[in-house]
């Protein structure tokens, strides 16, 4: 960690950094918000999942609503492994997401409007930094801080679970959808987390309104996770098409620094974002970047994802191949529709609709 900081920053920005690490964890409220929801999610949650699993009934273990989702090769494995399966990857990786969110939504609150809840922004103003050298030192220690909590939380949830895939006979669960979800999905929402809290610091006075504040980002992931669990909302192929499409569309310019596709501009990114090679791969390039191949995680992650999404929405129309195990699947357990020859919609079959 203190190789990373003096490679990528002057020690004035690495004094700043320290310092917002110090009050974050001096604050009971936050300490506790970003220790809590971590164990809860990567450690709590995966362990009762393994209980229900290894001691529940055979008879209670019904995974029937879920045999479409499953695929053909899991008819090999017992109940036991196809429920934890089912809990891995399906349920766990919504829980999963909410960390990095939380992380970042939480630490940036902390940070932005810490500053000006203990009046100490007019020091830092009086400091040889810059004002954008300010900005940039105070967004990558919110992220940096929030990528080591859900780094160390994979990792307790990745023994957990290969614990249970042992003891369950389940196939072991990290693939390429969790590889996507852990080291690209994880980071794009490490920076939409801080990004969100510096928008709305200037409208809060203190810590504890803009971590209230924060509920506007983690409700509506919170709300399509209930939706698809209980069939009360079915997220279908197109809608996540039509997503991650007007996502694509929206950050087509970030790499220069605006809202918008082409030559439609919606707005301007603050520019304390684009400084140098460790925010250009995010899609926010420093003064002097240059490449003849530069695909940043930003907006093409939400490219792939459409061309993903439309290629699943194809197969279920019967224009393309048979659906495969994949992206969405994993992070929202969509409720796909079966074959009218085999039953109603999963959300159905679940009691929601």
């Amino acid at each position: 960690m203190q190789k990373l900081l003096n490679k990528f920053f002057s020690p004035g920005e690495r004094a700043l950094i320290r310092k917002d690490f110090t009050e974050i964890w001096s604050q009971k409220l936050v300490r506790n918000s970003l220790l809590m929801l971590p164990i809860i999610m990567s450690v709590g949650m995966p362990l009762l999942f393994l209980l229900l699993a290894v001691f529940a009934p055979l008879r209670e273990l019904d995974v029937g609503a879920f045999q479409s989702l499953l695929g053909a090769d899991m008819e090999k494995v017992g109940a036991r492994g196809q429920m934890f399966h089912v809990f891995t990857n399906f349920v766990c990786p919504m829980l999963f997401v909410m960390i990095p969110l939380m992380s970042a939504t939480v630490s940036a609150a902390c940070t932005f409007v810490g500053e000006k809840e203990r009046g100490t922004m007019e020091t830092l103003l009086l400091s040889p930094l810059s004002v954008r050298k300010l900005f940039q030192a105070k967004v990558a220690g919110c992220a940096l801080l929030a990528g080591m909590i859900t780094g160390i939380s994979f990792v307790a949830f990745f023994v957990i679970t290969v614990v249970g895939d042992i003891l369950t006979g389940a196939p072991f669960f990290f693939n390429l959808n969790w590889f996507i979800l852990v080291f690209l999905l994880s980071p794009a929402l490490n920076v939409l987390g801080v990004v969100f809290m510096v928008m709305v610091s200037g409208r809060s006075k203190t810590t504890t309104e803009a971590m209230q504040v924060s509920g506007y980002i983690v409700f509506p992931i919170l709300l399509l996770f209930v939706g698809q669990i209980t069939g009360l909302f079915i997220l279908e192929w197109w809608m996540l098409l039509a997503a991650a499409a007007v996502l694509f569309a929206l950050l087509r310019n970030v790499n220069r620094g605006t809202f918008g596709f082409e030559s439609l501009t919606l707005g301007t990114v603050p520019q304390g974002f684009y400084r140098d090679l460790f925010t250009a791969w995010l899609g926010f390039p420093g003064p002097g970047f240059s490449s003849t191949d530069y695909f940043s995680l930003f907006p093409w992650l939400f490219l792939f994802l459409a061309g993903y999404f439309l290629r699943r929405l194809l197969a279920h129309l019967g224009l393309g191949a048979g659906p495969a195990q994949g992206l969405g699947g994993v992070i929202f357990a969509v409720g796909a529709r079966e074959d009218r020859d085999h039953g109603p919609r999963l959300g159905q079959v679940q009691g929601g609709a």
